[in-house]
């Protein structure tokens, strides 16, 4: 199949599955059909995977949307597995307490600022636990701020962090911003290029995000559960 034709076979795709799910984020979370609307949009970006970017942009969607296609696919793939009554009854809360409308458009705006894919799973960890009612609305807020503010690379020093380990300026900085951790009265200080650990601890709710984001067993093989 020659590049013209594939990218014209890919367009169609897309067309069609946006005219079949003419949905907002939270109703494709309630949609007992979600597992079938991953699956498709799975194998639509696969097909991309190997198209080259000049052919990618004859295509009718802007490339940035794309790489929101795809975040917006790996966070539904935390969901999926979630029984479709649960997920219903959560999205229905929401719209008797009218704040669905608002959630969705946080969600899908955040989703698009996430730097990575990477994140995306995290989130969807994060939104999982909100569903299932482990986590309340402050929370999830708190936990989906602390996943944007700290850089992908700086996640390992966290779990350093949270091990007892010695972590850099720059961990602690960004684990600080993030609300990860608490920050002595003194405020910063440290010991050489190393922060003294002295009076910083792990906060509450760096403690619920490495529950609930189950990092320590994301972190080492994202690469599988983005491609599953």
């Amino acid at each position: 199949m020659n590049e013209i034709t594939r990218i014209d076979k890919i367009s169609v795709q897309l067309m069609t599955l946006a005219q079949k799910y003419k949905k907002t984020i939270m109703d494709l979370i309630a949609d007992p059909e979600l597992a079938e609307f991953v699956s498709q949009l799975g194998e639509i970006l696969d097909d991309l995977s190997g198209v080259p970017v000049f052919s990618i942009m004859t295509l009718p969607i802007k490339i940035q949307n794309l790489s929101s296609m795809r975040k917006l696919r790996i966070f539904l793939l935390e969901l999926q597995g979630v029984d479709p009554r649960a997920r219903l009854q959560f999205i229905n809360d929401l719209d008797r307490d009218k704040i669905k409308t608002q959630v969705g458009e946080k969600l899908f705006v955040l989703l698009g600022r996430l730097e990575d894919e990477y994140k995306a799973v995290l989130l969807g960890c994060i939104f999982r636990a909100y569903v299932a009612g482990l986590i309340d609305s402050l929370t999830f807020q708190k936990l989906s701020t602390a996943l944007e503010r700290i850089k992908t690379y700086n996640l390992q020093g966290l779990l350093d962090f949270a091990d007892g380990n010695d972590v850099s300026k720059e961990v602690l900085f960004d684990l600080a911003y993030g609300g990860l951790v608490t920050i002595p009265p003194q405020g910063f200080w440290f010991v050489e290029t190393k922060m003294n650990r002295e009076g910083y601890a792990l906060g509450v709710v760096g403690q619920e995000f490495l529950e609930y984001t189950d990092l320590r067993n994301r972190i080492g093989d994202i690469s599988t559960k983005i491609t599953t």
